[in-house]
């Protein structure tokens, strides 16, 4: 008998991220980010992507994530 896996279950192949996009901020720009990401109750990372995507006008898949930075 085979032991089951440990950790979370694999995702669909549609659902994986398979790009990494890297932005350079200043600090300030930086603290803006993280100030919006808070107020949105999301992960910087998470609140950024929804961003990026809201403004390439694909859809997202998480609600709440189309809040643009102060400008």
């Amino acid at each position: 008998m085979k032991a089951k896996r440990m950790g979370r279950p694999p995702l669909a192949k549609k659902e994986r991220k398979a790009a990494h996009l890297s932005v350079r901020l200043t600090l300030d720009e930086h603290k803006s980010a993280e100030r919006a990401a808070k107020v949105a109750g999301l992960a910087l990372s998470e609140w950024a992507r929804g961003v990026v995507l809201s403004a390439s006008s694909l859809p997202s898949g998480d609600a709440g994530t189309q809040r643009r930075p102060p400008s």
